[in-house]
């Protein structure tokens, strides 16, 4: 009988202590393509269903060609937010220094300004998504220039 209340207490303070589930990785269908229609080529990404990301770095890691895609641009939560439906761009922005991601809006605002440029002609990226809580990775996408 003490084995038992024993091992009844281990499991209860187990989970009061926070050994319980394990946070579960967002399930997401994202599309990947080219697109040169600004005359820069940059990668369009097209949430086709599933769950909502929070693509703020403390929630979900992009990365490009094993570069880590800086999130500054996107300034609100709502721009934050990538819902099923919606299209975002990754894109080479010189202020920053590498990888940028945004909206279409700051895109073209980017473009105006004269901080893109091209690093994509010719070659092919792989473009993932990882969760941070897990670690794991929610898409993996290879994008032909």
């Amino acid at each position: 009988m003490v084995a038992i209340a024993v091992i009844i207490a281990a499991v209860i303070a187990a989970y009061a202590l926070g050994m319980g589930a394990p946070d579960s990785v967002p399930v997401t269908n994202i599309n990947a393509v080219e697109d040169s229609a600004t005359g820069y080529n940059v990668i369009m990404l097209q949430h086709q269903g599933g769950d909502e990301l929070n693509l703020a770095a403390a929630n979900t890691k992009m990365m490009v060609g094993g570069e880590v895609v800086d999130v500054s641009l996107l300034t609100t939560d709502e721009d934050l937010t990538f819902r099923s439906g919606e299209t975002i761009c990754i894109f080479n922005e010189a202020d920053i220094g590498g990888f940028a991601v945004g909206t279409t809006d700051i895109l073209d605002t980017e473009i105006t300004a004269g901080d893109v440029s091209n690093v994509f002609s010719g070659e092919s990226r792989d473009v993932k998504f990882i969760d941070i809580a897990t670690q794991q990775i929610i898409a993996d996408l290879d994008v032909r220039f």
